[in-house]
């Protein structure tokens, strides 16, 4: 069945009932990247930039690069990477507008989308040196299974590492990856996720059996980049973006564009797409992951595909 890009941009990113496909989050936690963008919470002088879907990150001490991963070249279901922004944000004077096929409106509201194909850089340090602010490698709550505050969330913990889950040190496998995003400046957080994310905890298993990681784990990125009253600029392929001075949302997402079922009571959700950041990096062993317990939220909207990013250390 063909999803119009129209009503994937009107209803929000769903995702087809697959066992190896990835769900969004309820509509509580701002799945819906149409509306995501055009939402206004954001202080004066950001732009804030929400991450969602199949992507990896490649991290160092003071950048990092959003890997988006081409899903049927892994064997999983298409998975379409999109850049979608309320168009009010955008300075149309120096930004063209997208085909017909890239433009919805409704509800007053008139949202552009690119797709996310090649090299995407975001804003740089007008000082010229990279000073993107990761989250802390660790918090004071990663040994609870569930944090219980903002800063517990924020930290790497809650991002499976790669090298601990399948022993990687590095990309060794270019071809899977569909586009890349640079980070050199501003800041990069972990939100607590919704839906199945928040009420599911998770154990990885080595092949030998023994636990490498238990607990609940984020799909819910954020982006954030000071404006300092200026327009900023994000080149996307061919295309440049120009926003206006102030506070801008944007949405960055990579899921399958299919509704799902979501996963309300006697739904097992999985994390079966994960093996599949294991090929895309120097991989020695697949973990496996299974749902240590699970407590159903009530409203909960998400599917049982349950596709958190995955992360790894440039030189660690």
């Amino acid at each position: 069945m063909r999803v119009d890009r129209r009503q994937f941009l009107q209803f929000g990113a769903m995702t087809v009932v697959s066992a190896s496909a990835c769900s969004g989050s309820s509509p509580g936690s701002g799945s819906h990247a149409g509306n995501e963008a055009a939402a206004a919470p954001t202080p004066a002088d950001l732009l804030k930039v929400s991450l969602y879907g199949l992507y990896f990150v490649e991290y160092g001490k003071s950048s990092a690069t959003i890997h988006i991963l081409d899903g049927p070249s892994l064997g999983l279901p298409k998975h379409t990477g999109l850049l979608t922004v309320d168009s009010s944000f955008i300075d149309q004077r120096y930004t063209a507008k997208p085909d017909p096929a890239h433009v919805v409106s409704g509800l007053g509201i008139e949202t552009w989308t690119w797709d996310l194909k090649g090299a995407i850089a975001m804003p740089k340090n007008p000082g010229g040196d990279d000073d993107l602010v990761l989250p802390p490698a660790t918090s004071a709550e990663d040994a609870q299974d569930v944090p219980s505050t903002a800063a517990g969330w924020n930290s790497f913990h809650r991002v499976p590492d790669l090298k601990t889950a399948c022993g990687a040190t590095d990309i060794t496998n270019r071809q899977y990856i569909a586009s890349s995003i640079a980070l050199t400046h501003g800041t990069l957080r972990i939100l607590e996720p919704g839906g199945v994310g928040l009420g599911a905890i998770w154990q990885f298993t080595s092949p030998s059996g023994q636990q490498i990681f238990r607990g609940a784990i984020s799909d819910k990125l954020e982006y954030t980049c000071p404006t300092n009253g200026k327009s900023l600029t994000i080149s996307a392929g061919a295309s440049t973006i120009v926003f206006k001075p102030g506070a801008a949302n944007a949405v960055v997402d990579n899921r399958p564009l299919v509704k799902s079922s979501p996963c309300g009571p006697g739904c097992t959700p999985n994390m079966n797409h994960f093996k599949a950041f294991c090929k895309v990096v120097d991989s020695n062993a697949d973990p496996t992951i299974t749902l240590a317990a699970f407590t159903p939220r009530q409203g909960d909207q998400a599917g049982p595909d349950y596709c958190p990013a995955a992360r790894i250390c440039k030189g660690c």
